[in-house]
């Protein structure tokens, strides 16, 4: 199996100055994203505290700080937003910038994924799978990367490809599995593309 990769009602005026957080950050304008970002996240704006937290995780307009990310992540994702719940889960799982800690990664993972969140789905799948931090259950691992797959995430296909191709905590549908290979091939996966030559 491949390894993980890497809504509040708001006042009208909030939701505006988040969008253009969002589309500053989006347009790589990083430094006057993380002026208006900032403005907005000290005023509780969810989309704002989650672009903050962005910009501290990956150095973008501001220093690297992981610490600060987590601070912002964690305040979004206490609002509900997906995006941040799934970076906090990621940051839990892998153990950056906090000590690492499964059962709080599933934990953030779950919340993201019942939102819809396709990388959340398809980490809490594989979370599902090995039986990191909860008990292996590979029927929750299929519901989880089924999710994902549906949403376009390439590493979930292939995910179920192999499940199908050999019956892994399925019934065996070789069918399936071409499909699903086939799904993650045309989105570049080489892993994915070799299954189908064979």
């Amino acid at each position: 199996m491949k390894k993980l990769l890497l809504v509040m009602p708001l006042l009208f005026s909030f939701v505006v100055c988040a969008d253009d957080c969002k589309t500053e950050y989006e347009q790589e304008n990083y430094e006057k994203a993380f002026n208006i970002c900032t403005q907005e996240a000290m005023n509780s704006v969810p989309y704002a505290q989650f672009y903050l937290g962005l910009m501290y995780d990956f150095g973008r307009g501001i220093g690297e700080d992981k610490q600060k990310a987590i601070f912002w992540y964690e305040k979004a994702a206490k609002q509900n937003d997906s995006g941040a719940q799934c970076s906090l889960g990621f940051m839990y799982y892998h153990g950056e910038g906090i000590k690492q800690d499964k059962q709080n990664a599933l934990y953030w993972y779950t919340k993201a994924a019942e939102q819809g969140e396709p990388m959340a789905q398809y980490n809490l799948g594989f979370m599902y799978y090995n039986g990191e931090g909860i008990k292996q259950d590979k029927s929750k691992a299929v519901y989880w990367y089924t999710k994902a797959a549906e949403q376009g995430d390439s590493f979930a296909q292939y995910n179920l490809g192999l499940m199908y191709d050999k019956g892994d905590g399925v019934e065996q549908n070789i069918s399936l599995a071409y499909n699903y290979f086939k799904q993650s091939c045309y989105q570049g996966d080489k892993l994915a593309c070799d299954k189908l030559e064979k």
